[in-house]
């Protein structure tokens, strides 16, 4: 089975890296030829494939101000000894200038694998439920 706390270990390390900007602690969130994917409404998805990739791009996607990614209820899908399938709903939220504004809720969906250096995201994907909101 897998291990759900460790799963959710994983998003909490993911929120932190993005609301932190501690970048460097993406190697251990995602393996080297990880997926990470935004579908957005009205919008082609987005791919980034490899952890150079998803490094590159996630600096350049964070929101002006403090950003703030709340997670809520980790769904296992799938799962076994080494991998599972799981959901977790997101409210990213900002505080920019002293005003603090709910910016897009969405739900990620993940692969994770086990690795010899525990849990680690395979495939990321990022499902917004309606258009970012710049004005947040």
């Amino acid at each position: 089975m897998a291990d759900r706390g460790a799963i959710e270990q994983l998003f909490s390390d993911y929120a932190s890296v993005i609301d932190n900007e501690d970048w460097a602690l993406l190697e251990h969130i995602f393996v080297d030829d990880a997926v990470w994917r935004m579908e957005h409404p009205g919008n082609q998805p987005v791919e980034h494939h490899g952890i150079a990739a998803i490094k590159d791009f996630l600096p350049g996607s964070r929101a002006k101000g403090q950003p703030r990614h709340i997670f809520t209820n980790l769904r296992l899908l799938r799962q076994d000894e080494d991998s599972a399938t799981a959901t977790m709903y997101m409210t990213f939220a900002v505080t920019n200038g002293g005003e603090f504004g709910i910016v897009m809720t969405s739900v990620y969906t993940v692969e994770a694998v086990r690795t010899t250096s525990g849990w680690r995201f395979q495939r990321l994907t990022l499902s917004v439920d309606s258009p970012y909101r710049e004005d947040a």
